[in-house]
């Protein structure tokens, strides 16, 4: 007989660090969902409104399912999110088990939410989840099983994650692109590689971490600050969030951060999280008094030619709608930002009013489109 199975939630750091071998297990070789990135993020974005609302599952003494939450308290109530979400944008986010383990370990969570909507302790009154896949069984299981009791649902379309599956051989991966594409990485492979100024640097131990971030990030930054934007690392805890969890990948091996250099100038540079399977470009950073000599297309070139080399199935380019990554062959994978309320008076009025406020705004967003003002 199979022992039944035990939910709670995690509201502790320390037990947070203790299962993370056990929550890697059901990780699924996306480096979004391991622990590290997850209890670095909470480390570093944790504040007095937030609180842990990881909630585990167990078999026994085994951990077969993890939801990794927060719960973020406001004046409009207590909303429940991944962790990881915001300036972060971690991707592929879900409730993570086995397949095998994933009817129950849903249905079992679904229940313990459902409960936890009403109880003093673990109260909350909007479950917001951006980016969720659009295609992730165990999240639409989730969201079945809620509406079923009475919770009401919704969910908007957002930007898509985008990736390439890689074949077995350069040749082939270059056939399927557009002539004229495949002409100019040709020109690349020509003119520009074989050129002795031209270089790829890559880091290979923890004491080339930290100049090679400096590049990483002086690069991003001077490439949207010409655009007049920003940039990633204007934002207040990005910038140690991300030199933290590039360490600890490093640590574990699992980290390429790469820049190109021309004459010993760095011109580019891009940061990437891998696994046994997949190739995950997080971050780059281009010198935009070089963009005449396209290094962001010989970083790509070059990268995309290691991970073939290396066996890995996927180039992943993550979430934005960017035209590029059609332009290298990438597939989108459709993502929602989903949002459900439980059959809570006040839970209620509260969903009630975003919708109505989401009519307006897209409402007016399509009629500023429209009227040519966009």
């Amino acid at each position: 007989m199979t022992d039944p199975l035990e939910v709670r939630r995690i509201t502790e750091t320390d037990e947070l660090f203790a299962i993370a071998p056990a929550w890697n297990e059901l990780a699924g070789g996306v480096f979004f969902r391991r622990a590290e990135w997850l209890q670095t993020w909470w480390g570093h974005y944790r504040r007095p409104e937030r609180q842990l609302y990881a909630v585990g599952v167990w078999r026994g003494e085994q951990l077969v399912g993890v939801a990794p939450w927060m719960l973020e308290s406001a004046a409009g109530g207590r909303t429940i999110r991944w962790l990881g979400s915001g300036d972060v944008c971690s991707d592929y986010l879900t409730v993570l088990c086995r397949p095998a383990d994933e009817t129950s370990v849903v249905d079992a969570l679904s229940d313990w939410l459902f409960v936890a909507s009403t109880s003093a302790d673990d109260r909350w009154t909007l479950l917001d989840l951006e980016s969720v896949w659009q295609d992730d069984s165990a999240i639409a299981r989730l969201k079945d099983k809620l509406d079923d009791r009475g919770c009401s649902v919704s969910e908007r379309s957002t930007m898509s994650c985008w990736r390439i599956t890689l074949p077995s051989t350069w040749e082939e991966y270059m056939s399927r692109l557009s002539k004229s594409h495949r002409k100019q990485v040709r020109r690349i492979e020509r003119r520009t590689l074989p050129r002795h100024e031209t270089q790829l640097r890559r880091v290979s131990n923890l004491k080339e971490l930290e100049p090679a971030m400096e590049i990483l990030i002086r690069l991003h930054q001077k490439r949207w600050l010409a655009l007049g934007e920003p940039g990633c690392f204007g934002r207040e805890s990005f910038e140690p969030f991300l030199r933290e969890a590039a360490q600890r990948f490093c640590e574990m091996g699992d980290l390429d951060l790469v820049w190109l250099e021309e004459s010993g100038r760095p011109v580019a540079a891009q940061i990437a999280f891998l696994s046994e399977s997949t190739c995950f470009v997080f971050q780059s950073g281009i010198d935009p008094d070089f963009q005449d000599y396209s290094p962001g297309h010989v970083i790509h070139v070059l990268t995309m030619q290691r991970a073939i080399e290396s066996g890995r199935r996927y180039f992943d380019f993550l979430r934005g709608d960017e035209p590029y990554k059609l332009h290298w062959r990438a597939d989108p994978l459709s993502c929602v930002n989903l949002r459900i309320a439980p059959p809570l008076a006040v839970a209620q009025i509260r969903n009630g009013m975003w919708l109505a406020q989401d009519v307006v705004r897209r409402a007016v967003k399509d009629g500023l489109r429209w009227s040519g003002l966009r």
